[in-house]
């Protein structure tokens, strides 16, 4: 009787060392890392590509809807370890094809599959490719995944607090939860009720790093190394140096400038700053200037003209001080005031910080504006030889 229970024990030993993988043998994962991205499907409280582009500059795959269903289906089959990060939080219908557990994302997650999903709570619509979207629900998390997404009170906007788990996990910067679910599987953050705002639901018995990851219960982009370190634990991959030493100094910095601003005492009128029939200096056109009258300036004078000299000399300082190389310029055409202005901003910035070329170009209407039956070509060589500048061969 005992040497048959030593044989029982030591198949559960041996189940257990080679079916469930655990924390020490997970420690260097091949992950396969993928990021869903379809600007043909709807998304909700999240969007831009910041952690799309972070993530493929990385090395992760990016799919679309259908390579989404593709690849999950393949994962599913071989079992390598993958994780999908979806940076779109409604998911599309070519893996949510129902609003059940037979459907190819909950598939995914049975064979072992890791998802990383911020923002909206999970499951609650279903996405189509017409950008139009089905709402499931907080049903639909319980129906798909198996366990409630919500649960907890909502838009209480409290700061979160992270676990021993969510630290061990990765989670470094806190945000306000608007979405919290009821508590009941690994929790990696809390909010100040105690609700999980951030947590994981394991599908593969034993697993400890894998499953359905959700965090940053709240509209916006998390932070996308938070993403990473979620995404491949138990792995701990290291911080990104986006603008490391062998790049920088190939990088070419550029800002748009609007050399179109006059006021009376240079040119004898307003121009531009009474856009929208303002009344400068009482009122004026433009987004970036100081919270007046709260600041310490004054319109009356401080509404500056692009022809002045003094004016752009002190911007192209301001510019070289930013550690900018190129001023991107805004130019309506031969004989405009505008015209009048580059020619000024030329011939100053060849005698300044900036390395140039200048860039023309409408900013407006993202095209420069030509006239007189003129080509591109001509009319760039016009004002090229009026500045005293030679044109180089090309576009």
């Amino acid at each position: 009787m005992r040497r048959q229970t030593s044989h029982v024990w030591g198949a559960i030993f041996l189940w257990l060392s080679l079916g469930v993988p655990t924390l020490d043998a997970a420690a260097n994962i091949a992950w396969q890392r993928a990021a869903y991205w379809d600007q043909r499907y709807p998304t909700g409280w999240t969007s831009g590509t910041a952690i799309r582009d972070l993530l493929a500059y990385d090395g992760y795959q990016v799919l679309d809807a259908d390579q989404l269903k593709t690849w999950m289906k393949a994962r599913s089959a071989d079992g390598t370890p993958s994780v999908v990060v979806f940076c779109q939080d409604i998911a599309p219908d070519t893996v949510v094809e129902t609003m059940s557990s037979t459907c190819t994302l909950r598939q995914y997650l049975n064979s072992g599959g890791k998802i990383i999903w911020y923002a909206d709570i999970p499951l609650y619509y279903q996405g189509h490719r017409d950008g139009t979207w089905t709402v499931l629900d907080v049903a639909g998390a319980i129906a798909v995944l198996g366990s409630s997404a919500a649960g907890g009170a909502w838009d209480r906007n409290g700061a979160v607090t992270f676990t021993d788990d969510g630290r061990a996990w990765g989670l470094t910067a806190s945000w306000q939860s608007v979405r919290p679910a009821t508590v009941g599987r690994r929790v990696l953050a809390t909010d100040p009720v105690g609700y999980a705002a951030a947590w994981v639901v394991h599908y593969v018995p034993g697993d400890n790093y894998r499953g359905f990851v959700r965090f940053f219960d709240q509209p916006g982009v998390p932070d996308p190394q938070d993403v990473r370190r979620l995404a491949e634990y138990p792995n701990v991959p290291k911080p990104l140096d986006l603008d490391n030493g062998a790049e920088r100094d190939d990088d070419i910095m550029a800002a748009f400038f609007y050399p179109w601003y006059g006021n009376p005492a240079t040119s004898g009128r307003w121009v531009h700053w009474n856009d929208n029939s303002t009344q400068p200096p009482t009122t004026w056109t433009s987004n970036y200037l100081p919270n007046y009258p709260q600041s310490g300036w004054n319109p009356a004078v401080q509404l500056y003209d692009s022809t002045n000299t003094q004016v752009l000399r002190w911007q192209d300082r301001a510019l070289a001080r930013a550690g900018l190389d190129i001023a991107i310029c805004s130019w309506w055409g031969v004989g405009t005031y505008e015209d009048q202005a580059l020619a000024h901003v030329v011939h100053l910035l060849r005698k300044g910080s900036l390395r140039g070329p200048l860039r023309p170009r409408d900013l407006s209407g993202y095209q420069v504006r030509f006239g007189s039956g003129r080509s591109d070509r001509q009319l760039r060589q016009d004002r090229w030889k009026m500045a005293g500048v030679r044109l180089r061969g090309g576009r």
